[in-house]
């Protein structure tokens, strides 16, 4: 089990809350989203409301291990629909995306939304196709394939 997972089973982490702890600066701010790495020592600053309704977006309840997260695969999620509705949700996420832009020799990143969600959620929205920039070729565009191959194993609901 990966140190973050027991961390988020002993203090049971949902969106809202907040904690105070120790961490290192992340310095390949280009490669990740993330300031800080190696969180530790929490202790408890607020805990947000639990909402009994978790049948409905945005799903704010306990958070799954990460584990789940990968089991479930990842749709592109439109940023307008991140920043309104989806922001509170456990499924709503901010990546670094890396792009071999020169295979082996040039790589480029960039900041993508995804959804984890139910994919029968109503506030989902995939947007317009994201090119792919590669060296001397067309960018390559996702309409939407790429999406389906990822949570083609969680069904229709799910």
């Amino acid at each position: 089990m990966a140190e973050s997972d027991r961390q988020h089973t002993k203090q049971q982490f949902r969106i809202g809350d907040v904690f105070k702890g120790t961490a290192r600066p992340c310095l390949k701010a280009k490669h990740d989203i993330a300031d800080y790495f190696r969180a530790g020592g929490f202790r408890e600053v607020f805990r947000a409301d639990a909402r009994s309704d978790s049948t409905a977006p945005p799903f704010n309840m306990l958070l799954p291990p990460t584990d789940i997260f990968q089991r479930r695969g990842a749709r592109m999620l439109d940023v307008k629909p991140w920043r309104k509705q989806c922001f509170a949700c456990m499924w709503a996420n901010t990546s670094a995306v890396e792009i071999e832009y020169k295979f082996g020799k040039v790589k480029r990143y960039r900041q993508e939304t995804f959804c984890y969600g139910p994919r029968s959620c109503p506030f989902y929205d995939m947007s317009p196709p994201r090119p792919v920039p590669y060296f001397d070729e067309f960018p390559s565009i996702d309409e939407g394939w790429m999406d389906d191959l990822c949570t083609e194993q969680r069904g229709d609901a799910n």
